[in-house]
């Protein structure tokens, strides 16, 4: 019925692997010569989320960019940085991510670090209890060793790390809510033992962080929980709204590749950008 009325298709369920199974149905509709849909995985219960992958990587991305438009021939941010912390590069390559939180059940999570793993001499430091619903996986520990990542955990933002807490060595730091929702009725017992404050910004925390370091967060963020604190939003390294703003640009670009016409999009916005315009020309006339 899909097939028949839509075009596409984007799913959001809370069963693992459900849109998996309809795109491959769909691939079964096209070898028969019916007519299939694309699919587009919007969320898989605590499985995977892979446009929020994909929109995580941009966010890092333009932010290890280090552009300014204050940019100048007087100096740029990035030069700045570089006084402050010499072996800076700019992008994704020999970065360190951590991710705070719900770790285990997070898919969010489990889809950002496929991609970073892709990344050279990159480091993943996981930061939460060490619980088997909170913490890394073992399967997902070994599929990320296995592409030459390298991988820590900690209990704490304040665990030393060479010398000095983990916190002030990250380069990008992503915190995620404990989702209340896949908890069994066992659990509350066992999280009740569990000193959650360790897996909460605070303003000394973030004072610690370096100076351009990002920090991420997936939404919806726990106001009961309160991972982080709205006295953090303004922060200059808060960069979390403005990765909710490039989801729909992210997710634009998918959906334009899907149906083929990314190039004409492109080559719309060429000429745009480079036919000059005078927006005043109707008024001096």
């Amino acid at each position: 019925m899909f097939s028949s009325y839509y075009d596409m298709v984007i799913m959001r369920s809370i069963t693992p692997n459900l849109a998996e199974c309809c795109a491959y149905m769909m691939n079964e509709l096209g070898r028969d010569s019916r007519r299939n849909t694309p699919i587009i995985n919007a969320g898989a219960g605590a499985d995977e989320h892979p446009t929020q992958a994909l929109l995580d990587i941009y966010t890092i991305e333009r932010a290890m960019s280090f552009f300014s438009p204050k940019d100048s021939s007087q100096g740029t941010l990035y030069e700045k940085f570089r006084g402050q912390y010499p072996d800076l590069t700019k992008g994704l390559d020999g970065k360190t991510i951590g991710f705070c939180g719900d770790i285990r059940r997070g898919r969010t999570v489990r889809s950002l670090i496929t991609l970073l793993a892709k990344y050279k001499n990159v480091k993943l430091y996981f930061i939460t209890a060490n619980h088997e619903m909170l913490a890394l996986s073992t399967d997902m520990k070994a599929r990320l060793l296995k592409q030459f990542a390298e991988v820590r955990e900690f209990e704490s933002f304040e665990d030393d790390l060479d010398g000095q807490p983990v916190i002030n060595s990250l380069d990008c730091l992503y915190m995620t809510r404990i989702q209340k929702e896949h908890n069994p009725d066992n659990l509350d017992e066992d999280f009740s033992q569990i000193d959650f404050s360790k897996y909460k910004l605070t303003r000394e925390r973030v004072a610690a962080m370096r100076e351009y370091a990002v920090i991420l967060h997936p939404f919806p963020r726990d106001s009961d929980f309160g991972e982080i604190p709205t006295e953090i939003d303004n922060d200059k390294r808060a960069h979390y709204f403005r990765q909710a703003r490039n989801g729909m640009w992210a997710r634009a670009a998918l959906i334009s590749h899907i149906f083929d016409v990314d190039g004409s999009v492109a080559d719309f916005y060429d000429a745009y950008t480079f036919d000059k315009k005078d927006y005043n020309e109707s008024a001096l006339g």
